[in-house]
């Protein structure tokens, strides 16, 4: 009976996925690997909203019915309070998205299928021998000490670490680290200590650190499963890990077309230092779904990145080269906008001008339509003109829909 229940809990996990997406197919749509960090996991992948339809996550939280009863929050709830508020801190950071439609939790296939799993870890230790693989799981292991459960040193849990350390390991580090402090100062820095303990997003005054790991460890997806995933619901992996981006690089010309495009896209777009791509509104990205719009940011990507990049596709050279020309073809759009508008304003006036031009992702057709009267009222040819060029703007200078995340 044990075995049944297992093989029907392993096919409807693989069935599910693979259906999850099926509506969406011809969509884009990608699915989330990496650095486990709230924090991290938001600013990677809000940003990716801005082309792909949908994008998948693991659900952070584990399937009790696979743990061990020390190892499971449901019997032994005290130990893992931290766990908790970090994934529940997900969770209600990512509500309003996932509420939307446009971020979507999936289950870890891994939970179903125990010999899935194995195979995963075991080609996972065959390709661990790879050179260059070698090499980084050497540079993760040499800084274990700043490591967040992935090779990024992320900055909320980094400082949760050094909080849950006592006052007086504090004191001794601060001693060690700058010897001439007066006590007065020392006591000032631990006055901002204990601030940021009071008002850090999880940090809870217990012994919970041994826990954390064990069970932050049980709760990532490794690569492989999550390729076979990626491939079941037919979506693009996107990470913001170098482990994994370097695993993304050596399967490259094993993918299917989709992902063999959009993969190493993406993973240029993630490393993209710009910081008005980490904070992109949920309205602005529901907005350009509702106007079907994302097909024309999904098509203006792809041809700057195949008009910039170098014949290496995961050459580092071609994130600098997507991030100067995604920034030209921002600022031309930009000068085209300060055209259209100074037009507006000569044709329409100061106030309706600015009323139009204030949003140029919000254009459309029926956007237009109320400035009829103006046009009448004005009586010029030329404003015709003018709001022509408007409504074609975003066709002309697909750009222009990052005007507004650059403000």
């Amino acid at each position: 009976m044990l075995i049944c229940n297992s093989i029907i809990l392993s096919f409807s996990a693989l069935y599910w996925i693979s259906c999850f997406t099926n509506k969406e197919y011809n969509n884009t749509t990608s699915l989330y690997i990496g650095n486990q960090e709230p924090e991290a996991i938001i600013t990677g992948v809000i940003r990716h909203s801005l082309y792909s339809e949908s994008i998948l996550l693991f659900d952070p939280f584990n399937d009790p019915r696979i743990l061990e009863p020390e190892d499971n929050p449901l019997i032994t709830p005290d130990k893992f309070k931290v766990v908790t508020l970090r994934r529940l801190f997900l969770w209600l950071r990512l509500f309003p998205w996932i509420d939307a439609g446009i971020i979507k939790f999936i289950r870890n296939p891994g939970n179903f299928d125990s010999e899935l799993l194995e195979s995963c870890s075991r080609k996972s230790e065959q390709r661990s021998s790879h050179p260059e693989i070698k090499k980084i799981i050497h540079d993760i292991a040499s800084n274990l000490d700043d490591y967040a459960g992935d090779d990024s040193n992320i900055e909320t849990f980094s400082e949760y670490l050094m909080l849950k350390q006592s006052d007086n390991e504090i004191k001794n580090k601060i001693k060690n680290k700058i010897p001439d402090l007066t006590p007065e100062e020392i006591n000032e820095i631990m006055d901002f200590i204990f601030y940021k303990r009071k008002y850090h997003p999880y940090y809870i005054d217990s012994e919970e650190k041994q826990e954390f790991f064990s069970h932050h460890w049980k709760s990532v997806v490794g690569y492989e499963l999550s390729r076979i995933t990626a491939s079941l619901s037919g979506s693009h992996i996107i990470s913001n890990s170098l482990l994994h981006q370097k695993k993304m690089e050596l399967d490259h010309y094993e993918l299917g077309n989709d992902a063999k495009m959009w993969e190493p896209i993406s993973n240029a777009f993630n490393n993209l230092n710009l910081n008005f791509l980490n904070n992109v509104p949920l309205e602005f990205a529901l907005n350009i779904r509702k106007k079907g719009d994302l097909a024309t940011v999904r098509a203006f990507l792809n041809r700057i990145w195949r008009s910039s990049k170098d014949n290496i596709d995961y050459s580092e050279q071609n994130v600098q080269h997507l991030a100067d020309e995604l920034i030209h073809h921002v600022n031309e759009a930009k000068k085209e906008w300060s055209k259209i508008r100074e037009e507006l304003i000569k044709w329409l006036g100061s106030e309706l001008a600015a009323t139009v031009a204030a949003m140029p992702h919000a254009i459309s057709s029926g956007t237009v339509k109320w400035l009829a009267g103006g046009m009448l009222l004005a009586g010029f040819t030329n404003i015709g003109v003018a709001l022509s060029k408007y409504k074609r703007f975003l066709k002309n200078y697909p750009a222009g829909f990052f005007l507004k995340l650059k403000q």
